[in-house]
């Protein structure tokens, strides 16, 4: 429903699709000069990495796991409680995040895919929130948080024992107020209780954020939709010469300008981009769409089925 948002234009690209399609690109290219003295091909390479990737994932996996946790600072002081909630690595801060397992460093996400700004961001965030502000609320006893683990996505009660949510639970498994007073308030570690303020903040964040980067790109786009879905028809486009189009590919130009009555410049920026419809959606364009209706009718039918399947 929202592909003349999502989809058509040229700079609504997946990120994540970007690896593997450089993957197959160059897997399939059948060009093989030497490059700085190499002269293996792409395919021994590939099989090469992949033997060697499989046989030590080995090591980490089955033979040595603390590879994959390489918290070595608690081994010379194990029952030291500070050492522990500092640098441990299952119930503590990880201050010395050494590993040498590929799953650990990919667990949230392959750090191969994003920009080097936006993993400093994530890196910067978490010194600042984990490593900083984390330690110093949890030894002043912020919210009684010393008498919990740093660390944990467990919910306590006053005993410092996992809150046993059945006594504050009518037989019909409804609230019960009193049974909540007489038992225990709510205790949160004091990195659960941060998680949750960052992911409020988040949520705010995102919404500002999206609006003063990208708020012109986003009414523009809408606008040009909404002029399209009145028309009801689809954009026509310029013609590029082949010759100016193989030596601005990096460009975008070879995609051609989406005409809406009114020309839309070539030229560089993000909203000349946000501009031009996608070139897989222009040569898709001698094919009929499929009505709107259908994808209202699919959404409406789906909702109901699943409000059925829920209540």
């Amino acid at each position: 429903m929202a592909r003349r948002l999502l989809v058509r234009p040229s700079g609504m690209i997946w990120p994540g699709t970007l690896m593997s399609a450089a993957m197959f690109s160059t897997l399939h290219n059948q060009d093989n000069k030497p490059a700085n003295g190499w002269t293996i091909s792409r395919w021994n390479f590939f099989y090469v990495v992949w033997a060697v990737s499989f046989a030590f994932y080995f090591l980490p996996g089955l033979l040595f796991p603390a590879l994959s946790y390489f918290n070595v600072v608690t081994w010379f002081a194990p029952k030291n409680v500070v050492v522990a909630n500092l640098f441990g690595v299952v119930s503590g801060l990880g201050l010395f995040p050494l590993t040498f397992d590929w799953a650990q460093v990919t667990y949230v996400g392959s750090p191969l895919l994003v920009p080097f700004w936006a993993a400093m961001n994530v890196i910067g965030g978490l010194v600042v929130v984990m490593w900083i502000v984390a330690p110093v609320l949890y030894y002043c006893n912020v919210l009684y948080s010393s008498y919990m683990p740093i660390l944990s996505a467990g919910v306590f009660d006053n005993t410092g024992n996992i809150y046993n949510v059945t006594q504050i639970l009518t037989p019909e498994f409804l609230f019960d107020r009193e049974a909540y007073a007489a038992y225990s308030r709510v205790f949160l570690p004091i990195t659960y209780v941060l998680s949750y303020g960052v992911q409020f903040a988040g949520l705010a964040a995102l919404l500002t954020h999206t609006l003063c980067w990208h708020g012109p790109d986003i009414w523009r786009t809408m606008g040009r939709s909404l002029h399209e879905a009145r028309r009801d028809a689809k954009p026509v486009y310029q013609p590029v010469d082949e010759s100016r189009a193989a030596s601005s590919t990096s460009l975008g130009s070879g995609h051609g300008s989406c005409i809406d009555g009114s020309t839309v410049s070539n030229g560089g920026g993000g909203g000349g981009l946000l501009s031009r419809e996608d070139v897989h959606c222009r040569l898709m364009n001698r094919y009929e769409d499929a009505p709107l209706s259908w994808y209202l009718l699919t959404f409406a039918s789906m909702a109901a089925m699943g409000m059925f399947v829920v209540e």
